[in-house]
């Protein structure tokens, strides 16, 4: 669901703040799923920008919006976004903007030039598993090998799990297979009983 943002500017009407009213509203939208890193890193990234550019509806000047969206300073945002792949956070905000901004050409044209080339890198499937192989890096501190191999991510915690990660761009969802095998000693058929239990039921979940 949508954030719901007011675009409405009666003459002489300040425009929206791009920081505090449009990004700030969507990270905490999706503060279950981004790690709080990320989301301070944005907010962060963006707020030295403001300093620079000055385009704070706060004593700023909103058309100085575009020129931070073109430049390299806004790159940093992108591969923030793209390490915990969240591009499409980025253009769900950037459409926000492009709404809100829309009595300023500038601004609404430097949008739409960044929303056609974010569009452009989630539509890549090796852009795609880039970003997913910065997020499953973390696995690695709990001992699971994490590797890119041809266009695929490889997981692995021997002897016990192989899982393989590949995009399909055609439903534009990341596809995991895996494998589970192991060895249980246990003094009672319970336990096994248990394990088994708990495994069948974890694939079934995976499957509904």
């Amino acid at each position: 669901m949508a954030i719901a943002i007011s675009t409405s500017q009666s003459k002489g009407r300040k425009p929206l703040d791009f920081l505090r009213q449009i990004v700030n509203p969507i990270l905490a939208k999706y503060s279950v799923r981004l790690p709080r890193q990320i989301i301070d890193d944005v907010r962060k990234s963006i707020g030295r920008a403001e300093d620079k550019y000055k385009f704070s509806s706060y004593g700023g000047d909103i058309t100085k919006l575009a020129d931070y969206l073109r430049s390299r300073d806004f790159d940093e945002v992108i591969s923030i976004v793209k390490g915990a792949d969240a591009m499409n956070i980025l253009i769900e905000i950037l459409e926000a903007a492009k709404n809100a901004y829309k009595e300023y050409p500038e601004v609404v044209k430097a949008i739409e030039e960044r929303i056609e080339e974010l569009r452009g890198k989630t539509t890549k499937e090796e852009e795609r598993i880039d970003a997913a192989l910065n997020v499953l890096k973390a696995l690695e501190e709990v001992g699971v090998t994490v590797k890119k191999k041809d266009n695929a991510i490889e997981l692995t915690y021997q002897p016990y799990f192989e899982g393989k990660v590949v995009y399909d761009k055609n439903k534009k969802l990341f596809v995991l297979e895996y494998k589970l095998s192991g060895k249980l000693t246990a003094e009672s058929a319970g336990t096994i009983y248990d394990v088994v239990k708990t495994t069948i039921n974890f694939v079934k979940k995976q499957l509904s």
